[in-house]
């Protein structure tokens, strides 16, 4: 006890002379007082009240000590059976996915103007027109541009250079796999354009389910912890990422960033490193779980940012309810 109660002692010394040195260097993170400052003083604020915590448990009598162990030790378990089941999850969702295939090469289809949707392809076919098809847009002009456009997580992405580009995008899939690991892929299909000779650029997501025993309280299943880009091969005096400057080169903002993630972190701050990449795990769900299987409806403006922000609050309730207690 005597060991527990120096430790606490000491917590407490640390906590004292941390705030002193907040006091101290809190003017010359002024300008950055709402992201580096602000919520390192939310935590100190609740620090007391979890030393309290601490001392109470470190308190508690031997025999109801081995029962917390005990506890601790069925939680353990619990988590476990809980990564299975999200593991057993994804692999019916990879199952769901195939059945999921046809309709996707439709919507492909009739964006790129392979194929001219019939009276039957109709949701209301009452509305059915036919028209001569000569002098008439081939399948549906920028499609995928307008959607990025009104999706609100992807607006900011997309910089005026980046357009005539995009408009060349006629399908977006989001490909799940188990093996070597679980993640998914998303593939952007190009077509023939003047800018790179890909005809599919790649995002990689690698994800894991594994309770982390110095962070359990924070499992929720699977959580990505990697991603990778793709090469493009971009044409000769097209390049939309980077250009030459006075015999250097220096990074432009586009959307075609998001290709590449490592290299825009190259002599990066760590703190800065660490937002981007959980902002671009953010956009990778994103895309995969909202944007590909709803294009259309972002397209018609049917889902708005206040949806969105109601649809991330219902998805983080659903999945609290569906963890397995």
């Amino acid at each position: 006890m005597r060991n527990e109660s120096f430790k606490i002692d000491f917590i407490a010394s640390v906590i004292q002379n941390l705030n002193s040195t907040l006091e101290s260097t809190l003017p010359a993170y002024a300008t950055d007082y709402h992201s580096k400052v602000q919520p390192i003083l939310q935590q100190q604020s609740n620090l007391p009240l979890k030393l309290n915590q601490l001392q109470a448990v470190t308190m508690l009598p031997p025999s109801i000590n081995t029962k917390i162990q005990a506890l601790n030790k069925i939680q353990h378990e619990l988590l476990s059976k809980e990564a299975e089941f999200h593991k057993h999850v994804h692999s019916m969702e990879m199952e769901f996915q195939k059945t999921l295939g046809a309709l996707y090469e439709k919507r492909k289809q009739i964006v790129s103007g392979s194929y001219e949707p019939i009276r039957k392809d109709l949701l209301n076919p009452e509305e059915y027109e036919t028209s001569p098809s000569e002098g008439q847009p081939k399948g549906i002009p920028d499609f995928w541009l307008t959607v990025f456009t009104k999706a609100p997580l992807l607006q900011c992405m997309i910089w005026e250079a980046d357009e005539p580009a995009l408009k060349h995008l006629v399908d977006i899939r989001a490909v799940m796999f188990d093996q070597p690991k679980q993640g998914f892929v998303l593939h952007f299909q190009f077509e023939p354009n003047d800018f790179f000779s890909n005809e599919v650029l790649t995002k990689q997501y690698l994800m894991e389910c594994v309770p982390n025993d110095e962070e359990l309280a924070k499992f929720n299943g699977f959580e990505i912890y990697d991603t990778v880009g793709c090469i493009i091969d971009w044409k000769e005096g097209s390049k939309l990422i980077v250009e030459d400057e006075s015999g250097g080169k220096r990074k432009l903002s586009s959307f075609f960033n998001f290709f590449q993630p490592k290299k825009m972190l190259e002599d990066c701050d760590p703190f800065i490193r660490k937002q981007f990449l959980e902002t671009d795990f953010e956009i990778g769900y994103f895309i995969k779980e909202r944007l590909v299987p709803r294009a259309v409806m972002f397209y018609n403006g049917d889902i708005s940012e206040d949806d969105e922000v109601e649809t991330s609050d219902e998805e983080l309730s659903v999945q609290e309810e569906t963890n397995p207690q």
